[in-house]
């Protein structure tokens, strides 16, 4: 399965979730997006520059770090939507973003995130 194939199987996995990209974070580059309904580029880009800021940098990224002090997924959530930003395994620098729905339950979305970054990083 490529890369474009495992976003859509994902997305369909994560009902929350509205559209999500596969970005390299320090070339700041969308490497592939994938969505419910279609939407600017621009919006891949902010994701893209955004997960740089959470993931990998300054006082946003201590945020972000789990129980084990890595910054493997970062939830931000607010009443117009959740984001989420995961490190993809195996590809230094890269990251899964997902925009998705508000929701209340970000343990679930969180661990759906987990699953989906698996697919995604066996169809590199």
């Amino acid at each position: 399965m490529g890369l474009k194939a495992a976003l859509s199987v994902g997305l369909n996995a994560v009902p929350e979730c509205t559209a999500l990209c596969y970005v390299d974070m320090s070339a700041d580059l969308v490497l592939a997006t994938e969505a419910r309904r279609r939407r600017p580029q621009e919006v891949f880009n902010s994701l893209c520059a955004l997960a740089r800021d959470v993931l990998q940098q300054g006082p946003a990224q201590r945020l972000a770090k789990d129980a084990t002090g890595s910054a493997d997924i970062a939830v931000l959530a607010g009443e117009r939507g959740t984001l989420v930003f995961t490190r993809a395994h195996g590809h230094e620098g890269h990251a899964l973003c997902l925009l998705c729905d508000p929701t209340e339950d970000v343990d679930n979305l969180r661990d759906q995130t987990r699953a989906m970054r698996e697919a995604v990083a066996n169809a590199m």
